[in-house]
């Protein structure tokens, strides 16, 4: 089986309100010192930075972040006492608990990027879990349209968008090929929107019984 999870709606303990401190410093002292002029010309970057090309790395296919391109530290506007295992932060930059990035390393080895991110509020206290910035490494095209139920999706562009009121039961009838996916366990699909992540059932197997806290999911059908 297939389990798919939705982004999440609204600031809270699963997307904490606040952004990135002493990330653009580096970036731009990387842009003016040491950054080669190729990877200038391939991110159109050769007249002025632009730090929304550097974000987009969080969450498309674009390779992994060196270590200047990868924020340390999220400061929140207040003061959060349960965050989930799973969150995300500033530009769709997901971070993860160290358990829930313990499970996923586990079954999944060297194929997604994670490093140190320090989640402090606006009176420097240090949120007491260590989390990490995620990347994920891995990208497929395994959503079967022609198999799905197609009065549940719209297309706009190359990508399928699912309709708002998509409830439970729909998401069951969202076919995905098993031959695509093979033995992937965490995942992103970038011709469907709105969808967050994709986990396999060992995965989602693992995170129930570890009892940790993830965004809204749902279960999937594999053919």
């Amino acid at each position: 089986m297939v389990w798919c999870l939705m982004k999440p709606q609204g600031f809270g303990d699963y997307w904490p309100d606040g952004e990135f401190v002493g990330w653009k410093e580096p970036l731009k002292k990387y842009y003016d010192n040491e950054m080669p002029h190729e990877k200038k010309v391939a991110m159109g970057m050769t007249k002025r930075i632009y730090y929304s090309e550097f974000s987009k790395k969080f969450s498309k296919d674009l390779g992994r972040l060196e270590a200047v391109e990868c924020p340390k530290e999220f400061l929140t506007i207040k003061k959060y006492n349960n965050l989930a295992d799973l969150i995300d932060t500033q530009d769709r930059l997901l971070a993860v608990s160290e358990a829930l990035k313990s499970i996923i390393e586990d079954v999944e080895p060297e194929v997604h990027q994670f490093w140190p991110l320090k989640i402090i509020s606006r009176r420097g206290e240090a949120y007491p879990v260590n989390y990490y910035g995620m990347v994920v490494g891995r990208f497929l095209d395994s959503f079967d349209y022609e198999q799905s139920r197609k009065e549940n999706w719209r297309h706009s562009g190359d990508s399928y968008v699912p309709r708002s009121t998509m409830k439970k039961k729909d998401f069951s009838e969202m076919v995905m090929s098993a031959k695509v996916i093979g033995g992937a366990h965490l995942w992103r699909e970038p011709k469907v929107s709105k969808i967050n992540l994709y986990f396999s059932d060992e995965l989602q197997e693992r995170i129930e019984r570890a009892g940790l806290r993830l965004f809204k999911r749902y279960k999937l059908k594999d053919v």
